[in-house]
């Protein structure tokens, strides 16, 4: 029996800020395949099929194209990951300069809250 999972191809394209940090901007337009530069490069992701059902399904209820809802979607993981790490940094440093609560600070606040 031969392999059914679908291969997606993402294109993306390097930024000035990814050159620097190392993050990529994916694109949502591809390019025609003979025509990316040294800079643009074609990505494979393969799915299991239950997750490609699962995309397939929701891109057709958002009557959108799959490959652009795979490139939203990675696109706003890495978003929300640079941000989550931002907070995580945010939240060390705070720590390290004494500005943190207790437990039981926060089960008072945490209280006055719900009260309200």
């Amino acid at each position: 029996m031969g392999n059914s999972r679908k291969t997606w191809t993402l294109w993306g394209h390097l930024t000035k800020r990814s050159c620097t940090q190392s993050r990529r901007d994916l694109s949502v337009t591809p390019l025609p395949e003979g025509r990316f530069s040294n800079i643009m490069q074609p990505m494979e992701v393969h799915f299991t099929p239950e997750l490609e059902a699962k995309l397939t399904q929701s891109a057709t209820q958002q009557g959108r194209n799959p490959d652009e809802l795979v490139q939203e979607v990675v696109a706003q993981y890495f978003d929300e990951e640079s941000r989550f790490i931002q907070a995580v940094n945010r939240g060390e440093e705070a720590l390290r300069r004494g500005e943190y609560l207790t437990h039981e600070q926060v089960g008072q606040r945490l209280e006055r809250f719900l009260r309200s």
